[in-house]
Formats: structure tokens, C-alpha cells, sequence
């Protein structure tokens, strides 16, 4: 609901004075969380707000995929092969096709699903925000300092417009 509610605003009130910058700060606590970040990151670095808001705006049907999985596609989410892993998280929660309606093709998704590399600088990265202080997403912060339940755009709105003064 946050990305839903925010992206307009951010993008024609806030961001364009420069006084405003986001910083997404992905949380991959499970393995869905990690394969869903991985496809978000997939490709240019220009290429990741696309991803992640496509992610985003669908994350209601994934997420109710993920809600009413079966006990074998548990287990399969949980496989000690990262590629194994993260090809039935995308297989089952229907991320390939939100990605293939990004253009992407799947043997690019391939690709960035087996990424160790970037898999372990993201792990790494969420780690990071968790100690700071991130428990919930979404979850804010302006000018460093942790906002104290702030979790959607009605409740960031009013101190982000007071920080601005």
C-alpha cells in the first residue's frame, strides 16, 4: 500500500526540488524475501525502481501465494542449492511472469537468481539495516534517524513535510 500511495507524490512533490532522495533498503529475513530482491536487482542498476515497484504493485497476489503454499513448496523454498531454491520461489509465486511483463527473458532471470554474489551482498545489506535498527518494511528513516512506527505513507508524510521546514 505505501509504494501504491507514495510513488506519485515522492516522484512530482518531493523528489524533483533535490532536497528529497530514496533509499531502498531491501529486507531478505526469508528465502521469498531474497528471491524477490534478486529479481528487483536484476539487470542496470537504472533498471531496479521499475523492478521493485512491478514487484511491489503485485506483491498482494504473490504474497497470497505465499500465504496458501503447500508444505512441499515450503520445502522446496528452503533447498541448500541457492539457483534450486530461488527458481521454485519464482516458479511458484508467479515472479517470472511480473519480470517477463519488465521485458525481461528467463534466461536473464536465470542468471540473477543464481547469483551468489549478489545474493550475499544483499543478505548482507539487509543484515546491515536490521542492525540500524529496520525491523518492519516498509520502514523509514529521515536524515539518518530512524522513524519509530512509521510504516505507510500517512505516517512518513507529516515528518517528512516537517523535516523540510
Amino acid at each position: 500500500a505505501y509504494n501504491l500511495q507514495s510513488e506519485g507524490v515522492l516522484a512530482l512533490a518531493y523528489l524533483p526540488s533535490g532536497r528529497v532522495a530514496v533509499e531502498v533498503r531491501l529486507l531478505t529475513e526469508t528465502p521469498p524475501d531474497l528471491a524477490a530482491a534478486m529479481l528487483a536487482s536484476c539487470g542496470t542498476p537504472a533498471l531496479f525502481p521499475l523492478n521493485h515497484n512491478a514487484l511491489l504493485r503485485s506483491q498482494a497476489k504473490w504474497t497470497q501465494l505465499l500465504d496458501h503454499a503447500t508444505p512441499a513448496q515450503r520445502q522446496r523454498w528452503n533447498h541448500p542449492d541457492l539457483g534450486t531454491r530461488n527458481r521454485a520461489i519464482a516458479a511458484d509465486l508467479k515472479l517470472y511472469d511480473i519480470m517477463a511483463s519488465r521485458g525481461y527473458d528467463r534466461q536473464t532471470l536465470e542468471r540473477c537468481l543464481t547469483d551468489e554474489a549478489m545474493a550475499e551482498r544483499l543478505s548482507a545489506a539487509s543484515s546491515a539495516a536490521m542492525a540500524a535498527g529496520m525491523t518492519q518494511s516498509p520502514g523509514f528513516s529521515i536524515n539518518g534517524k530512524l522513524l519509530d512506527k512509521t510504516h505507510d505513507w500517512a505516517s512518513l508524510r507529516p515528518q517528512l513535510d516537517e523535516s523540510l521546514k
